[in-house]
């Protein structure tokens, strides 16, 4: 049944009324928005990169991180991150950042509330890093004055590193080829995994604790063993080694553990050194040495008091191969630092390759990019001396077969000297020089002979041909012709002076004033210097003047110019 309609204008259901809308204010829906997100997203892990990073004088830091398609505000309020996660931020800085997803409803835009900051692609364990590298840095365990001098000329060195690693064999073949003398204590340890770090803080210490051993107190001598045989000896343990004593009643006295513990009791520490020699010193410790080494007695190394009444280890090298961080993290633990801090010997650190930096590295008293690195630093001075005393034989071989040579020289000069100045030589020479001298003296005089009877002979016959008539016949012909001879040049030079003085006369008259005259022309003077006139105003008036002509002289007063 159709409703009444109330008018006309009344069109029923044709346009029914609209229900009752929900209208929401701004702050509601974005608090909806801002309830919805914290709810379904909550706290997140998100990378990117930071860009407008700004940081207030509150310590709230407000910054976007990006990537190639987004960006999303951020915050890091004061008191929600360390000062070092604070210190991560810069701009363009790739990170991971951790924090709770939610809306800035005075903006309305969703933001990210961080509380925690990680370089992208590094991780824990780089924070980690840098947290210990702070504090040990502020607690001065990397000052540079507290570095101490490696020993120039070591005489015996400990190395904590796996006795299997590529590490120890890449030292010892630096050793062996560098300073084949230098004697090597090892204390084998592991250098990655879980309890590394422990065990080469043991080691470290282990070292520290033999090479300071007291001079007083009897050191156990070392005895050599194969690989082969020393599953058969006895293995002391730690305690027994450093002389400690068990309480009445204990089975066994507690103990740092040390690189002795892990391996079987009875069980050799293997050589990494091919043809190697394992000499056993006191527990884990043993000295590697390859069949070249120069240690021939292992009990000269050490006597009932010790090496040489100090101590027994030069420095200590810790070392291991390249790796990852993680395969590297033993040597950025703490427990590693103390150890290394706490060492009375001085401590080179050698891990992993050139780029890699460890805690270990900053701590030690000298850093190597890598163990041969290492090794080289260890052996330079043996190393530069040996090449310094190779160079200054082969230099002084040098002088002394120069000296040689000069000596010979001189040597031979002498004798042949010494030969030339015998009496019976110099007679002899005389006798010869005596007989050379009769010889040219008999050869000259019969040449003399015979030149002067030659010359007198020639001297003889020109003065036959020669008759002194015929000589003054000619001589009277010569004079009549030199006479002839005479007049004929005379006269001929008296004619051509006499045309070169008609020429010059002839030239002379051309020249004369006088000549000038004949052709009509006169010459003024001035009448009392005899000065010639040449233009008017080389006169002035009452001057009086004399001019020639061809015929006499006009005598004439000047008035003025014309």
């Amino acid at each position: 049944m159709s409703k009444p309609l109330k008018s006309q204008w009344d069109f029923g259901e044709l346009f029914p009324m609209e229900a009752t809308r929900r209208v929401l204010t701004v702050s509601e829906l974005t608090a909806s928005v801002r309830r919805l997100i914290e709810r379904e997203i909550g706290s997140v892990w998100v990378t990117g990169e930071i860009s407008n990073l700004r940081l207030q004088g509150s310590g709230h830091a407000y910054f976007s991180l990006k990537d190639a398609g987004a960006q999303l505000n951020c915050v890091l309020f004061r008191g929600e991150a360390t000062s070092f996660s604070r210190n991560l931020l810069s701009d363009g800085q790739k990170v991971v950042l951790f924090g709770d997803l939610t809306v800035y409803e005075a903006r309305g835009q969703y933001q990210l509330r961080v509380t925690q900051v990680e370089l992208q692609g590094v991780g824990a364990l780089q924070i980690a890093f840098e947290r210990l590298k702070q504090k040990l840095n502020a607690e001065g365990l990397f000052a540079p004055e507290r570095k101490r001098p490696l020993p120039r000329f070591p005489r015996r060195i400990g190395i904590v590193t796996s006795p299997t690693g590529a590490a120890l064999r890449d030292v010892i073949h630096v050793i062996e080829r560098r300073n084949p003398a230098l004697e090597v204590v090892l204390a084998p340890c592991r250098v990655q995994g879980r309890g590394a770090a422990e065990e080469i803080a043991a080691a470290i210490r282990l070292l520290n604790e033999w090479a300071c051993h007291e001079p007083g107190r009897a050191a156990l001598p070392r005895s050599r063993f194969s690989v082969a045989t020393a599953a058969q000896q006895h293995r002391p343990t730690s305690d027994e080694f450093m002389g400690r004593k068990h309480g009445a009643g204990t089975k066994e006295a507690c103990h740092e553990p040390t690189p002795s513990d892990l391996l079987p009791p009875h069980e050799p520490i293997p050589s990494a050194l091919p043809g190697g020699e394992l000499v056993q010193l006191r527990n884990a410790e043993c000295a590697v040495r390859s069949s070249g080494s120069a240690i021939r007695n292992p009990q000269s190394a050490i006597g009932p008091g010790g090496v040489g009444g100090g101590a027994r280890l030069d420095l200590i090298l810790v070392t291991r191969g390249g790796g990852s961080l993680e395969d590297l993290w033993a040597f950025n633990e703490e427990s590693v630092a103390r150890a290394i801090f706490e060492s009375a010997i001085p401590v080179v650190s050698a891990v992993g390759h050139e780029i890699d930096f460890t805690i270990s590295d900053f701590v030690a008293d000298m850093r190597a990019a890598t163990p041969s690195v290492a090794a080289e630093l260890i052996t330079e001075g043996v190393f530069a001396s040996r090449e310094f005393v190779t160079r200054a034989s082969t230099r002084l071989l040098d002088l002394v077969r120069k000296r040689i040579e000069v000596d010979s020289e001189a040597l031979e000069d002498l004798a042949g000297r010494l030969s030339r100045a015998h009496p019976r030589r110099r007679i002899q020479e005389q006798f010869q020089r005596l007989d050379d001298l009769q010889s040219t003296l008999l050869r000259c005089v019969h040449f003399g002979f015979r030149e002067q009877s030659g010359h007198w002979q020639s001297v003889a016959q020109r003065f036959l041909r020669l008759r002194p008539a015929m000589i003054l016949l000619r001589r009277r012909e010569l004079l009549v012709q030199l006479q002839a001879q005479l007049g004929d040049q005379t006269r001929h030079k008296l004619e051509s002076l006499q045309s070169r003085v008609q020429t010059a006369g002839a030239r002379l008259r051309l020249l004369s004033p006088h000549n000038v005259l004949e052709r009509g022309y006169s010459i003024t003077q001035d009448a009392s210097s005899g000065k010639i006139i040449r233009a008017a105003q080389d006169v002035r008036p009452g001057q009086r003047l004399r001019t020639r002509l061809k015929a006499g002289e006009i005598s004439s007063v000047v008035e003025g110019p014309s």
